[in-house]
């Protein structure tokens, strides 16, 4: 019971560090309120929200790490209980050689989640209307093939860098 309160308090003291940026908030309330096991229809819904809010704030973190490394240290030097509930995600976020395959990875989970619950995504685009540009945005559309706009580089003709050497010993 104390070490529950004890928890209470820390995680109030974090969200009202103004050091601590929204999304590692949100990250971190998401991680904290995402145990409930209710299977009524409103519990889920709550709980998909939850999820939605969980994949943004993975999906902000990885896009602006750069943003995001010092921030992520602060927490983990000033808050290392709270830390310890992403641990596994934040390090892995730490580490340059896999922020591709996490943003990829983070990508494909968010296309499922949204596919999977489309009337959570267009209540949540509705409330974000304003920030979106729909003008600018690419339809995805399933049905068609990508073309090039250019030939295909050989791997035995000269690379297009400009050197001299064949493609594949230069930028192939």
């Amino acid at each position: 019971m104390l070490a529950h309160i004890n928890e209470t308090i820390v995680l109030d003291e974090f969200l009202q560090d103004e050091n601590v940026f929204d999304a590692m908030k949100s990250l971190i309330v998401s991680s904290f309120t995402s145990s409930s096991n209710c299977t009524c229809e409103d519990c889920y819904d709550e709980q998909q929200e939850d999820k939605a809010s969980l994949l943004a704030a993975k999906t902000e973190i990885v896009a602006e790490i750069d943003t995001y490394k010092d921030n992520i240290m602060y927490v983990k030097e000033n808050y290392p209980h709270i830390y310890e509930k992403e641990e596994a995600f934040l390090n892995e976020v730490l580490n340059p050689a896999k922020i591709r395959i996490l943003e990829n990875k983070l990508n494909s989970e968010s296309m499922r989640f949204f596919r999977k619950h489309p009337r959570l995504m267009k209540r949540i685009v509705k409330g974000e209307e304003d920030d979106l540009d729909f003008a600018s945005e690419v339809e995805y559309n399933p049905g068609t093939t990508y073309v090039r706009q250019e030939p295909k580089t050989g791997r035995n003709d000269p690379c297009p860098c400009g050197s001299g050497k064949k493609y594949k010993r230069c930028c192939g």
